[in-house]
């Protein structure tokens, strides 16, 4: 029977954990602003680039969820369009094992010095004490990790807490716990570390911590999809890729299940070492298959979610492609170009205003007499 004060002790470490990972996205989304949409908007125009930009992003947030919720907002905002995102999509899986590598080397404990080094610049006025207060939560959030691993390090041992996780020896209830709690907590690295912790302290072996991993990546796609609704098509589509990607990355891992913990185990390390490696092997596989398969994906999507409206995008499409130590004629070209299109647009615009309003005249609506 777990004891009152490991049950607190748990539960502290959780909240601390997700309330510094949320207050540190938005310090960083706050840092970064309009330039971090404006990179987003250049860089994603080919999928690779776009898988590393999405890695890059979550391995810094720590959060795969926000980068997926952010990427979501961008399409309906109209900022990068709906192929654009899936290549961001594809990386944020990849940029959320971090976390894992973090927990299984101990290096946890450098929460408490960033704890430290961010209180003292939001309290200095120095040239980057704006940037305390991110660090400070980035602190936070390996100092709670830190806190859950010295909890649960004592639960090896307890006879009620074992007969529990022995349940996870059906690979099904291991996806499924896995789904649960990320879907509960919002947070696929809060699962992650505490499966990280509990192979760390012996309570969980590899095998049974590999589906609650995979359930973690399905866990984490309800909150793109909670925020998609009330959006429009194409971001709903967006949350649908993300969903579509991650169930079909787990169910091929689920089925080759046995010889990929093996093959795991043969890569040496400590337990923990050994769980960071599948987590960051089935990441990278999962999103580097994917990207071969961008096309069947939007595909995939458009089917699911049925719409007829046209994807409007407030990117440049001749411009961007403009450096500014080009040449001046190539320059001017590109605003000709852009030029043309916006008067393209236009007419498209007045045209289907007109076929709106002859319709409407035809079938006797609004008509002046």
């Amino acid at each position: 029977m777990l004891s009152l004060d490991v049950i607190v002790g748990i539960a502290t470490g959780v909240i601390l954990f997700l309330y510094g990972i949320d207050a540190f996205s938005r310090e960083v989304k706050a840092i970064a602003g309009a330039d971090l949409r404006k990179v987003l908007a250049v860089w994603t125009k080919r999928a690779p680039y776009g898988m590393a930009l999405g890695a890059l992003v979550t391995a810094i947030i720590q959060s795969s969820t926000a980068t997926s919720v952010l990427t979501v907002s961008l399409v309906n905002s109209a900022i990068i369009n709906f192929r654009q995102s899936i290549g961001i999509i594809l990386g944020t899986n990849i940029g959320t094992t971090v976390t894992a590598f973090l927990v299984a080397y101990k290096l946890t404990n450098i929460g408490p010095w960033f704890i430290m080094l961010g209180f003292f610049l939001s309290m200095v006025r120095v040239k980057y004490s704006f940037i305390g207060k991110a660090l400070f939560y980035f602190g936070l959030v390996f100092f709670a990790l830190s806190q859950l691993s010295q909890v649960t390090a004592p639960l090896q041992d307890d006879p009620a807490f074992t007969a529990l996780f022995s349940q996870f020896n059906n690979p099904l209830y291991g996806l499924l716990a896995g789904t649960l709690m990320t879907i509960v907590i919002q947070s696929s690295s809060v699962t992650t570390g505490l499966v990280v912790i509990l192979v760390q302290s012996g309570s969980l072996q590899l095998a049974e911590a590999i589906p609650v991993i995979l359930g973690a990546n399905i866990g984490t796609t309800f909150t793109g999809i909670i925020a998609a609704f009330g959006m429009d098509t194409y971001a709903r589509r967006a949350a649908t890729v993300n969903t579509i990607f991650n169930v079909a990355g787990v169910t091929v891992f689920l089925v080759i299940l046995q010889p990929f913990a093996y093959f795991v185990e043969q890569l040496g390390g400590t337990p923990a070492e050994q769980t960071a490696y599948a987590h960051l092997i089935f990441n990278v596989g999962s999103s580097v298959l994917f990207v071969f398969f961008i096309n069947q994906l939007e595909w995939l999507a458009t089917k699911v979610v049925k719409s007829k409206q046209d994807e409007i995008v407030f990117i440049t499409p001749h411009l961007d492609d403009v450096f500014p130590d080009s040449e001046l004629t190539d320059k001017l070209r590109a605003i000709e170009l852009e030029i043309a299109h916006y008067l393209e647009v236009t007419k498209q615009m007045q045209l289907a205003v007109v076929s709106y309003v002859d319709l409407r005249t035809k079938d006797g609506f609004d008509r002046v007499e």
